[in-house]
């Protein structure tokens, strides 16, 4: 099998112009069966099936902003927002514009800045370990285990320094991370936990909401 990737291409197969080649939507992939080449398409992300189901739902509310242009901090976040807290089971929750700008201004928070240490997944998105470079912190990478790709608890001893000051794990695929044996390491070393929870809205481990 041979995998040539052809990039950019849009969805519908043609070249993209040049001034897009920093958005590609998908790959045309090159492969062999028996001698014959054939050509896939695979789509990087593909959102089109739950757009779907909530269409209606989603065209209303959107239609409902542009009509009262309430564009920034509005009513429906501040909706949001409180639904979202009863929701996971949180005092409060406070939209913000990515996950990106979620972990940093939690850092913030947290008083965590240059010269200190943070314990993220070895496997997870970008934005896990960007957020603890943007806060001017070190990344400090621990392994995953195999049979739901969070980090590995027992491994997280290994990572931790003087210079230590957070684990932060990744709820990833919608899998929680095994929260309690985190809990144990951080409170056994005076660390802080931090979730990210990006990728498992509404999972949950013994009875409480990921986040």
């Amino acid at each position: 099998m041979s995998l040539p990737v052809r990039v950019p291409y849009s969805p519908g197969g043609k070249r993209l112009p040049v001034r897009d080649i920093h958005r590609p939507v998908s790959l045309k992939v090159i492969f062999s069966v028996k001698g014959v080449a054939k050509m896939a398409q695979i789509p990087l992300v593909d959102l089109r099936a739950q757009f779907g189901q909530l269409r209606a739902e989603i065209e209303e509310s959107i239609l409902s902003v542009i009509e009262t242009s309430d564009f920034i901090l509005g009513q429906q976040v501040s909706f949001l927002e409180e639904e979202f807290a009863r929701y996971v089971g949180a005092r409060f929750a406070v939209g913000v514009s990515s996950g990106t700008d979620a972990l940093v201004l939690l850092l913030k928070a947290c008083r965590i800045g240059p010269g200190d240490e943070v314990i993220v997944p070895a496997h997870t998105f970008v934005a896990t370990a960007f957020a603890v470079s943007l806060v001017g912190a070190k990344p400090v990478f621990s392994d995953i285990n195999e049979h739901d790709s969070n980090v590995d608890v027992s491994k997280i001893p290994d990572v931790i320094s003087e210079r230590t000051k957070a684990i932060l794990p990744v709820h990833l695929y919608g899998r929680m991370a095994d929260m309690e044996g985190l809990q144990r390491i951080a409170d056994r070393s005076g660390l802080l936990l931090i979730e990210d929870a990006c990728q498992a809205h509404g999972a949950s481990y013994n009875g409480k909401k990921a986040g």
